[in-house]
């Protein structure tokens, strides 16, 4: 699998996509979706009309900074995350899960006023949106980037807001079509009969994760395009051994590991051991999962390390692994919700 760029602090994912649609296409629907729905929800207490609010008012310092009452706007830091990934999440993200592939780092610089009287930092929102629209900005020229007709974005995860840095991990996704057949463990090296080299098994197990859940969210019945996600997490990097299993019988954990010596020998994962690994995925993501969400997107990577055992043998040593990620989220279609405020 080709290595992950990486550029400081914040995260910002390419995962895969499934709808051929133009960016512009996209950023047009999801704005009249938006401006459609602000005339039936401005009454209740439920997440949607929160979110709606909160973008109701960076529309309105977006046009009139100086806004009066717009120096009362103030969030805390915990209630700043959740209501600017839930306003990425609802204006751009498309609810499904993709093939996650690529990942690229990005950050965006909020500024804070301090309440003097009781010490908490607070975010504006004259500030809070100019990040927002950088972020948006971010999220557009990035799909431009993309090249592949069969893209999208699928979900935003902001991490945190720290030391004037809004963390924010972005996925978006492109359609692979492949199949279970004999594939290289990682290092982007192919089938093992030397086709498709740029891609490899660990690739194989996360595309059969992501991919069809549905194939395709246009021609599918249950696909509702005011569907988002907020509480979007993602889970530390969970390797092999964290894993364990007894039931595998290609090794002792769930995720591929291949130790050897002397004579390194990059190991061929046939179809069967493919749809071993890749079932155990979800499992995995079941044990780390926390509380009120769900899995949006399954990260599948590959890694490698190499030393020489001991004297007197001296022998080379090499392990070839596959680690995870997950990212989570709660599933919301306006239904009654009382984020932090």
């Amino acid at each position: 699998m080709n290595k992950k760029i990486t550029i400081a602090i914040a995260f910002i994912i390419m995962a895969i996509a499934i709808q051929s649609c133009k960016k512009d296409s996209i950023e047009l629907t999801i704005k009249q979706e938006v401006t459609a729905n602000k005339s039936i929800m401005r009454e209740g207490d439920n997440t949607e009309t929160k979110v709606l609010m909160f973008i109701d008012k960076m529309d309105i310092v977006r046009e009139n900074p100086e806004y009066a009452q717009a120096k009362e706007w103030n969030y805390e830091n915990d209630s700043a995350v959740w209501y600017i990934e839930a306003a990425l999440n609802y204006k751009y993200a498309y609810k499904y899960q993709y093939y996650s592939e690529v990942e690229y780092k990005y950050n965006s610089i909020i500024d804070s006023t301090i309440n003097q009287i009781i010490g908490l930092e607070l975010f504006n929102i004259v500030n809070i949106q100019k990040s927002f629209d950088e972020i948006s900005i971010k999220i557009s020229t990035t799909y431009d980037e993309i090249e592949s007709d069969n893209k999208f974005f699928v979900v935003s995860d902001v991490i945190s807001i720290k030391n004037g840095l809004i963390n924010t991990r972005i996925i978006y996704g492109i359609v692979r079509e492949v199949s279970f057949t004999n594939w290289y463990w990682g290092l982007a090296m192919g089938q093992c009969n030397g086709n498709n080299v740029g891609i490899d098994a660990a690739d194989l197990i996360e595309y059969n994760n992501n991919g069809p859940n549905p194939p395709n969210p246009f021609n599918n019945n249950s696909y509702n395009p005011f569907d988002y996600y907020t509480n979007v997490s993602t889970s530390f990097r969970i390797m092999p051994h964290d894993v364990p299993t007894s039931s595998n019988i290609w090794g002792s954990h769930m995720l591929f590991e291949d130790i050897q010596q002397q004579t390194l020998i990059h190991h061929c994962m046939s179809g069967a051991e493919l749809y071993v690994y890749s079932n155990y995925i979800p499992t995995i993501a079941q044990q780390y999962q926390p509380s009120n969400v769900s899995p949006i997107v399954y990260e599948v990577q590959d890694d490698w390390a190499h030393g020489l055992t001991n004297p007197p043998d001296n022998y080379d040593w090499w392990v070839m692994i596959h680690w995870t990620e997950i990212t989570y989220g709660k599933h919301q279609t306006g239904m009654p919700v009382n984020p932090t405020d």
